[in-house]
């Protein structure tokens, strides 16, 4: 039977795995407006408006479409930042003290301003959405039609990290081979990302993704041989490699809770009529023995370099006082630094210098204000309600809510990362967690039990009636 799909629809999944894959390897600064985030943008606007198009051409689309109507909003209000506003409103916002004193001693008229303190800045941050909201189009298009095992293409992309990884760790790789975008440490492994706790970030948010894809497979025996399973275990192997050599105390924890999740996840996803015990019980076994291992080596961290450092304590106590005094919009995105520089003493300076808050919950309400803090705490409630019902109250079905269960592990343990660090300001992690969100979103829409009753079910004649059948048809006179 000929395929009426269209031609684009049928391209969408291929496009959209290419461009997750691409932002994996190329997506793993922590600032904006680089030269490699440029490149990922560029290669990730064909696939945005290419997917926003399906997601409104066609109705089977519109359970999705509230989403990405929701992103819509977002975006509005980052560009609000943007708008010049007249002298008499800039000069009341916070932190404009000082532009105010520079124009009035020069003799020049104040002339109109937007709320952002950092206007290129912020242009460079809304730019770096691009990825991540094409990929999250990209995926809630895959998600309904049924293509998700492609995102093995992106998981074995991101197993490069780790031979990287391991390169540097032995110290095998030279300064221009390991990064474009870090400074050598000889000895220390962090990939192509910016420092080794993204590059950890990036190994346990992959281990849920690999694992689920695993489980799925049981759902599609005879597409997936035991090569492909092979395969994916290869890849959890990898990752776990990955994360052992970060030496990423966070990355260790939420590493050793995710391994966890897994456990959790087999059981939640298994059929009892198809599972061995002894299998389940091995799997069990073997998934507690590796969180063992980590939990020892995050004591050991803790017992070498602290809790914490103190400097974070001291980035969170100052980000405090300036949400304090923020104005409704915030400060505009990309502002953290020249506002920190405003509140450390002389003798607070030395040669390193706070490019971020170290806690992304704080910064974005610091760049977004108000209006952020709402829809972060929205976004918040979501992913709780939604996560909870997954794995408490409900059952998903099929690939794509073996898919979702995984894809909530690494939702998870990103946003608690966050709390520490900023893992999803680089492309490569917002784009993996851009597409977990689509497959959560999915589940949520109810395209899990619409693919399973949209599948063509072969329901077979019991023996007895297929052996009465052939009886009267050798009984039955010829030419009649």
């Amino acid at each position: 039977m000929a395929d009426n799909t269209p031609i684009m629809q049928r391209a969408m999944p291929y496009l959209t795995v290419a461009v997750w894959s691409f932002a994996e390897l190329f997506g793993g600064a922590t600032r904006v407006g680089m030269d490699n985030d440029l490149l990922v943008q560029l290669v990730s606007a064909p696939l945005l408006v290419l997917a926003l198009f399906c997601l409104f051409g066609e109705r089977r689309y519109a359970g999705a479409r509230p989403y990405v109507l929701s992103i819509a909003l977002v975006v509005i209000l980052i560009c609000l930042q943007l708008v010049p506003l007249p002298p008499e409103i800039w000069t009341r916002l916070g932190s404009r003290e000082v532009a105010e004193i520079v124009y009035t001693t020069a003799g020049i008229p104040l002339p109109w301003l937007p709320v952002s303190l950092v206007p290129g800045l912020t242009k460079f941050a809304l730019a770096s959405l691009i990825a991540p909201v094409a990929i999250f189009c990209g995926t809630l298009v895959m998600a309904r039609d049924g293509k998700l095992f492609l995102i093995i293409v992106p998981v074995a992309v991101a197993t490069l990290h780790v031979f990287v990884g391991v390169g540097q760790f032995n110290n095998a790789a030279n300064e221009y081979w390991s990064s474009t975008i870090a400074l050598y440490v000889p000895g220390e492994a962090y990939g192509y990302f910016a420092n080794r706790n993204h590059y950890a970030a990036s190994n346990y948010a992959m281990i849920p993704l690999a694992f689920g894809w695993l489980l799925a497979l049981r759902s599609e025996p005879r597409r997936f041989g035991i090569l492909w399973a092979i395969a994916g275990a290869a890849a959890i192997a990898l990752f776990l490699i990955g994360l052992s050599i970060a030496y990423s105390r966070a990355g260790a924890a939420i590493g050793a809770a995710t391994i966890g999740m897994c456990a959790a996840l087999y059981f939640k996803t298994r059929d009892r009529a198809e599972v061995p015990r002894g299998v389940s019980i091995a799997i069990l076994a073997a998934i507690i023995v590796v969180s063992l291992v980590f939990i020892v080596g995050i004591a050991s961290l803790v017992g070498e370099r602290g809790v914490a450092y103190s400097i974070r304590g001291v980035f969170v106590e100052k980000t405090l006082g300036l949400i304090a005094g923020a104005p409704i919009f915030g400060y505009g995105l990309g502002s953290f630094v020249p506002l920190y520089m405003t509140t450390e003493l002389p003798t607070e300076i030395n040669r390193y210098f706070a490019n971020h808050a170290h806690n992304d919950w704080l910064e974005i309400v610091l760049d977004t204000g108000l209006f952020g803090a709402v829809a972060l705490l929205v976004f918040t409630c979501w992913i709780a309600f939604r996560t909870m019902r997954m794995w408490i109250f409900d059952r998903p079905s099929g690939a794509l809510g073996t898919f979702a269960l995984a894809a909530s592990i690494t939702v998870v343990g990103l946003l608690a990362h966050s709390v520490l660090d900023y893992p999803l300001r680089t492309t490569a992690l917002a784009s993996t967690f851009a597409a977990c969100c689509a497959m959560i979103a999915a589940v949520a829409a109810g395209w899990d039990r619409q693919r399973t009753a949209e599948r063509p079910m072969k329901v077979d004649a019991p023996a007895g009636d297929e052996r009465r059948h052939r009886s009267r048809s050798r009984r039955q006179p010829a030419g009649t």
